[in-house]
């Protein structure tokens, strides 16, 4: 049997979490809500243990001033880019030795950051050979993210069901979606069972 894949962790600079994924067959972690120096702490925990299933992270997410739904989605912490000159700053930052970004994570959620803004990021990631993961918790921040060109989507809608046309695009662009429904059953667990049966057809 392959090793199993946890493509949405938050588990901050906790080591010993990465033993109990492996007892359980994972191999493999993408954490995007800790910060730079909390995924510094894990990459280095794993150095000196290689039986511990492989570790990739995206930093501190890359994100508006005074967001406001930080409380319902759990960043610990959350880079200000107000500009595209910005955005491509903190992605080269992330993306550096001393931080080690394999991915970068964007806060597609409006309000927030303009669609150029958001743009630069996920080209700045795409330059630095890395995957832009977008967050969207609403059905417009998944047109936004189909239309900057993410890799990557992590929530789903809750406040209404997705355009077909947008389901479509995700489909013939290849976008992956990780639903994270535990965390965003609190909004509507109606509204995440519906978007995800229009998106099953479309993404098998």
């Amino acid at each position: 049997m392959p090793g199993l894949i946890d493509a949405k962790v938050d588990i901050g600079a906790s080591p010993g979490a990465l033993s109990t994924f492996a007892a359980f067959g994972i191999t493999t972690v993408i954490d995007s809500t800790s910060t730079n120096a909390e995924s510094q702490a894990m990459h280095l925990a794993i150095s000196e243990n290689p039986s511990l299933p492989s570790y990739f992270a995206t930093g501190s997410a890359i994100g508006p001033r005074g967001a406001s739904f930080l409380g319902t989605f759990p960043f610990r912490a959350v880079q200000i880019a107000t500009t595209p000159a910005e955005a491509k700053i903190v992605v080269a930052k992330n993306v550096s030795a001393s931080s080690g970004a394999r991915f970068i994570k964007i806060i597609v959620d409006q309000p927030g950051l303009d669609f150029q803004t958001i743009a630069a990021a996920v080209t700045a990631a795409h330059q630095h050979g890395s995957l832009a993961i977008g967050h969207a918790s609403q059905a417009d921040a998944y047109k936004l993210a189909l239309d900057a060109g993410f890799d990557i989507v992590t929530a789903v809608p809750v406040d209404r069901a997705l355009d077909a046309e947008v389901v479509r695009g995700f489909a013939q662009k290849s976008i992956g979606v990780v639903p994270t429904s535990p965390i965003s059953r609190k909004q509507s667990i109606w509204q995440i069972t519906r978007t995800m049966t229009l998106l099953m057809p479309w993404l098998r």
